[in-house]
């Protein structure tokens, strides 16, 4: 019972500290064992519970492991197709993304790895996942400064500033599903429709491909979601109240950095 109550506190203090981290720990750790209850995955080192020390294989014999440096290209091919539903999914949608990580690692035998360390492979996990979802989340509305004037300048919103760690990946999900429901209750079901498609691609798009420079300019984003240049600038209009008015509400106690 001491063993137990002390594990459910360090859990509790991981999973306060460390948000992201620990729903990655669940996802993985849920998909790995997946592997295992279908028998294609062993634990050759017996631990009791799947953690960072335990040793995964595809045979139940002492094989070679795969450093960790060579899993990273690996788990970034993965998040390409994964994210951001591996951060963001809840309830219902968690056993799909479950299903979809498994497959992932189960792959990993035909690439040339026959064992490997849960803790090296969480670890560029979390790495490649942390980039993306900063560097993503941390663009700026106001990068899209080439299509204003020259005498205009453009008022940046940025998700998340270095003070917001380390809670900021609570913090997003609370400024997504505010933007999100927003959105909804937004002008007429043609204007709702066309802030939620640039919301995704802003949210979603950016995120998958890892495109972590300048937002493009009005013409680009438009040729993406078929719409015109002057559509996206009137559809930004509309977008930033919202993402300002959400900012403040998810936790924030000012517009945090709105220009």
């Amino acid at each position: 019972m001491v063993e137990r109550n002390v594990r459910n506190f360090l859990t509790h203090r991981q999973k306060s500290a460390d948000p992201l981290g620990h729903r990655l720990f669940g996802r993985l750790r849920d998909a790995v064992q997946r592997g295992i209850d279908g028998g294609r995955l062993s634990v050759l080192n017996d631990e009791r519970r799947i953690g960072n020390n335990s040793v995964v294989a595809f045979e139940p014999l002492p094989v070679s492991l795969t450093r960790r440096a060579d899993l990273a290209e690996k788990v970034r091919r993965w998040n390409d197709d994964l994210l951001p539903d591996l951060v963001t999914a809840e309830g219902p949608a968690v056993p799909k993304v479950v299903e979809s990580l498994a497959a992932n690692v189960l792959a990993l035998a035909g690439d040339g790895v026959a064992a490997f360390r849960f803790g090296d492979l969480l670890g560029e996990l979390k790495s490649d996942v942390r980039g993306r979802w900063a560097a993503a989340w941390k663009t700026s509305l106001g990068e899209l400064g080439k299509e204003y004037e020259d005498d205009e300048k453009p008022r940046p919103v940025p998700f998340i500033e270095e003070d917001d760690e380390p809670d900021w990946p609570r913090r997003l999900l609370l400024i997504q599903e505010c933007v999100e429901t927003s959105i909804e209750e937004e002008r007429a079901p043609k204007g709702r429709r066309d802030l939620r498609s640039l919301w995704v691609w802003i949210r979603e798009g950016r995120l998958r491909a890892g495109e972590y420079g300048a937002m493009p300019a009005f013409a680009e984003i438009g040729r993406h979601l078929d719409l015109t240049r002057d559509r996206v600038r009137q559809l930004f209009e509309w977008l930033r109240p919202i993402v300002e008015a959400c900012l403040k509400t998810a936790g924030r106690t000012g517009a945090g950095g709105v220009g």
